[in-house]
């Protein structure tokens, strides 16, 4: 575990020191890849391998989530990644709302390293197809209201459990009432991210 974040601060560091071109030409390559996915247009589920390593998980620490979700990220298996980082992060926003010593020690360092690394890479995907960003959160929230968190029951504090999904599902009804604001909001974001792209 401490080999993941010393290379996710590593990683940060070499990000940031190389500069506003190398950050243009990955958000290029990013919303290519992003583009490419889109004109696929599959349609995806949570299927039984993925479930079973979901219920694996939720024995673990929030991070393991995020680790796994990375993993899936980096071998092209994006839907399933961007289902299991939003897992990941509702089980992180609870566990950090029910145990006061968790935050700052390893795991919630290593976790919100890797959300900072990762969740604008998600973000900027699933903003090129809203339709697929709601189904992401509403298969993120249905899995976490239909399975506990093994390792910190939803009984232990069932008010904050469901405050975590409710704020996703908050963010589901904003996204699907106001689609076509999104979209456009989202296109010129998009415009601008690619803008010094020579």
């Amino acid at each position: 575990m401490k080999h993941i974040t010393s290379l996710i601060i590593l990683f940060l560091i070499f990000q940031t020191s190389n500069g506003q071109t190398k950050l243009v030409q990955d958000y290029k390559s990013l919303f290519n890849t992003a583009d490419s996915l889109n004109k696929l247009g599959k349609d995806f589920s949570l299927d039984t391998a993925l479930l079973i390593e979901l219920h694996d998980l939720d024995a673990q620490v929030p991070s393991s989530y995020l680790e796994q979700s990375l993993r899936l990220f980096d071998a092209h298996n994006f839907d399933e990644a961007a289902v299991l980082y939003y897992i990941g992060l509702i089980r992180h926003q609870y566990y950090i709302s029910t145990n006061s010593n968790y935050a700052p020690n390893e795991d919630w360092i290593n976790a919100e390293s890797m959300k900072a690394v990762y969740g604008k890479k998600f973000d900027f995907v699933l903003k090129t197809n809203i339709e697929k960003y709601i189904l992401v959160l509403k298969l993120a929230t249905e899995y976490c209201e239909k399975n506990d968190y093994l390792l910190s029951p939803k009984q232990n504090n069932l008010e904050k459990y469901n405050s975590q999904i409710d704020t996703f599902k908050k963010l589901i009804v904003e996204y699907t009432n106001n689609k076509e604001t999104y979209i456009k909001e989202w296109s010129e974001e998009r415009k601008t991210l690619l803008s010094e792209v020579k």
